[in-house]
């Protein structure tokens, strides 16, 4: 297989959008007993990160949730000695010094115990609604001895409609009926964007899209709607091998989101991730699958993917992509026992370096006969402030190939690197001449990364 990228430096498309956003920031629990991630985390250069299930991933801290932060429900929200701030502080601390800018999810982390313990609906949505006020307030006006981030996404909820089980035991995230999130939902924004008009209020971090007329997005933007809810911007969220099945939902969900007048909210993908076809079910119903199944979620042909995707939603409507999850943990981009980075860590910091270090976006056309109706190949392609050039190409599924990569203007250096089953951003060989580097690669997929200097 020929895959053909030509690089037309001369055509600018302007700066790379926020695709490459990520869940979960280093964990603080265990950091001295080996699960110290800063420094790699950091080379990834990720944008924002979305605190959600935080408090799953610092065993034992009480950080970020509702009840965590505020754990008598029937206590004053006014009072600042009713609530517990330290870890949320310290995890939020790591951000600030990793570069990320918090996305701060209000509500609780997902809850697939038998005995569901904190995803009850509030007795008092004005009251709880008051909570989120205080830890708003916290975080970015100083209240409480706190402090003054600039934290402009706040999220109600996660994952309402979620289910997985039976009886009282089905749901995931909200123990109660649908309709029930949706009057909290309006009572809850209302408040908050009353108070807080500066900040983004939005959400509800649904499980999926999906069109139908009946669908949880559509009963959800439909009501905002006829209740005139803020909705500074609506998320959902995606697990799949298919990379186009995203993209398409981009556009169904722009066009629904204008059509109800909802012409200004941003579009938000905040949790998605690689899965192979009937990953959950697979691991329910016959758990001894489960360890193969997260490792093929972190080996190469997933980082192909995730790089695939996140270029690829460089050209539709989403505003903003959020991997689950760019910390540790199963969905995470580090082993299980080492913590150091799995390979597709590599693919996700090369598109994070060419996003921070290369910031001028430019052309790079990518010919190629796709082997599968699922198989994706993308480039990105960006320039430094001295013209030196950066270009990411993920082939996700297109088997083994050879590269001819294009340039318009002239280069006296070259690096190429590649993530595959035996490579992690190892430099691998190549050839140039009359403007065209030429490489292979012998894996069913992989992602390469060039840089070329002045």
């Amino acid at each position: 297989m020929l895959i053909k990228v030509n690089v037309n430096e001369k055509e600018n498309l302007g700066g790379f959008k926020l695709v490459n956003c990520g869940n979960m920031s280093p964990p603080i629990y265990s950091e001295n007993a080996g699960q110290d991630i800063r420094k790699y985390y950091k080379e990834l250069y990720i944008p924002y990160v979305r605190n959600h299930d935080a408090a799953l991933f610092n065993g034992g801290l009480r950080l970020v949730d509702i009840p965590m932060v505020f754990p008598l429900f029937h206590l004053d929200p006014n009072d600042p000695k009713n609530y517990y701030f330290k870890a949320t502080d310290d995890y939020i601390q790591v951000d600030q010094d990793c570069g990320s800018k918090v996305y701060y999810r209000l509500g609780v982390s997902i809850d697939h115990s038998y005995n569901k313990y904190n995803i009850d609906p509030p007795e008092d949505y004005e009251k709880w609604a008051d909570i989120a006020t205080g830890i708003i307030r916290h975080y970015t006006e100083g209240w409480a001895e706190g402090f003054n981030y600039d934290i402009e996404y706040w999220e109600i909820w996660n994952e309402a409609e979620g289910i997985s089980g039976e009886g009282r035991h089905l749901h995931t995230n909200w123990n109660a009926p649908y309709d029930t999130f949706l009057d909290f939902y309006v009572v809850v924004s209302k408040i908050l964007k009353e108070r807080f008009p500066h900040l983004k209020i939005g959400g509800p971090a649904l499980c999926g899209w999906d069109k139908n007329e009946n669908s949880a997005p559509m009963r959800f933007l439909k009501r905002c709607a006829e209740e005139k809810a803020p909705l500074d911007f609506f998320s959902f969220h995606w697990y799949t091998h298919d990379p186009h099945q995203m993209v398409k939902f981009s556009y169904e969900a722009r066009e629904m989101l204008d059509s109800l007048g909802y012409k200004d909210t941003e579009l938000h993908i905040n949790e998605w991730q690689y899965l192979p076809d009937n990953g959950f079910s697979d691991m329910r119903e016959n758990p001894p699958v489960a360890p193969k199944i997260y490792r093929s979620m972190q080996d190469s042909q997933a980082g192909a993917f995730e790089a695939a995707t996140m270029i690829s939603f460089l050209d539709c409507p989403y505003d903003m992509s959020m991997l689950y999850t760019t910390s540790t943990g199963h969905f995470g981009m580090y082993e299980a026992d080492s913590f150091l980075p799995a390979k597709n860590y590599y693919s996700v910091k090369a598109l994070g370096q060419l996003f921070h270090f290369y910031p001028e976006r430019v052309n790079a056309e990518v010919t190629a006969e796709m082997r599968e109706r699922i198989s994706s190949v993308q480039a990105a392609a960006g320039l430094d402030e001295n013209g030196n050039l950066s270009i990411v190409i993920a082939n996700y599924k297109n088997g083994a190939s050879d590269f001819e990569i294009a340039f318009e203007n002239e280069y006296t250096g070259f690096e190429v690197m590649a993530v595959t089953d035996e490579h992690s951003l190892d430099s691998i060989p190549f050839t140039y001449e009359n403007g065209v580097i030429k490489a292979e690669c012998k894996h069913h997929s992989c992602t390469l990364w060039i840089k070329a200097c002045k």
